[in-house]
């Protein structure tokens, strides 16, 4: 990796300065990128544009200079995404974690780097791959720069076969939704709001909103679609909570425990509702488990409120 390139891991501690240093730094960033040729610095570079987003918030550099930082990590990804699936042609980088050891120098016969040896998982080298398939990167900072909250899981949404007629939508029970009201108290935001809007919250988004590329404040409850789109949807509200911009949530999934994405949602209880949820829209009961997660301090509430229907939960990591 080059020096340039480099010299962005280690943003400028917040008390040391201030939103100019953000300015001189982001357009640092925004050569960096070209310059991140190979695959591990493209990698690498990915982390050093997160770390310089997380910093122009932290020395509040303003609303523009912040989207544009969202923006250079988004571009970052890309580039990322790009750089993995030519390594992967060229028969550098491996298609799958084998083990193998990382090759060396310019010897043809050396054996491809793992995605873990270039600092990547499975999961973001396929998202970043994607994004490198769908987008330009004129195309992508355009459509980035049009959103609230520029981020992967709104860019996403944009590509074609996101929103269509065969996404499954599960409407969510009554009971279900007295239970969030119950511990919530009020909910402020339904970011997959269906069309009649039955989520008695304040705000809804509904397909037509594309919540993906909204900004998300307050108490949230969050019934995502079921397909493969769920990932968009977990990461978020994941983004948005770790923010702060989510103060509180319940979400309502399939019990999938073993994905990954469940890993990725930071809930503090969950509970494993009994029996099959008979959803709304459909005359039979759905054919897979549910599970309410919450997200929050008030996770003594949840577990009064939702201790009748079903087995409860605390996460390790996050548990008290």
């Amino acid at each position: 990796m080059s020096k340039l390139s480099l010299s962005v891991a280690q943003p400028p501690r917040a008390s040391e300065y201030g939103p100019s240093v953000a300015v001189a730094r982001l357009a640092q960033a925004d050569r960096a990128i070209a310059e991140a040729i190979t695959a591990t610095d493209a990698v690498r570079l990915v982390a050093n544009a997160a770390a310089l987003a997380e910093w122009a918030r932290a020395v509040k550099a303003g609303e523009e200079h912040e989207r544009q930082a969202a923006v250079f990590v988004l571009r970052a990804k890309r580039n990322a995404g790009q750089r993995i699936a030519e390594a992967q042609a060229r028969g550098e980088v491996a298609t799958r974690q084998t083990g193998r050891p990382v090759s060396v120098g310019n010897d043809d016969t050396s054996p491809p780097a793992t995605l873990a040896e270039i600092g990547v998982t499975r999961d973001e080298s396929s998202e970043w791959k994607r994004l490198a398939a769908e987008w330009s990167d004129e195309a992508l900072t355009a459509a980035a720069e049009e959103m609230e909250r520029p981020s992967l899981a709104g860019i996403q949404a944009r590509a074609p076969g996101m929103f269509t007629s065969d996404t499954p939508e599960w409407y969510t029970p009554t009971h279900i939704v007295e239970a969030v009201v119950a511990v919530l108290g009020t909910i402020d935001l339904d970011p997959c709001a269906e069309p009649e809007r039955r989520i008695p919250a304040a705000r809804h988004f509904t397909v037509a909103d594309n919540g993906l590329e909204q900004g998300w404040r307050g108490r949230v409850y969050m019934n995502p679609p079921y397909g493969r789109e769920i990932v968009a949807w977990i990461d978020k509200l994941a983004e948005e909570h770790r923010y702060g911009n989510v103060t509180e949530a319940v979400a309502l999934v399939p019990a999938r425990v073993d994905t990954t994405w469940w890993r990725r949602l930071p809930f503090t209880e969950w509970a494993a509702i009994t029996g099959r949820l008979a959803f709304s829209d459909h005359e039979n009961a759905a054919p897979f488990p549910s599970a309410a997660c919450y997200l929050g301090p008030n996770w003594q509430r949840f577990r009064e409120v939702f201790a009748p229907l079903g087995d409860g939960y605390t996460r390790w990591d996050l548990a008290a």
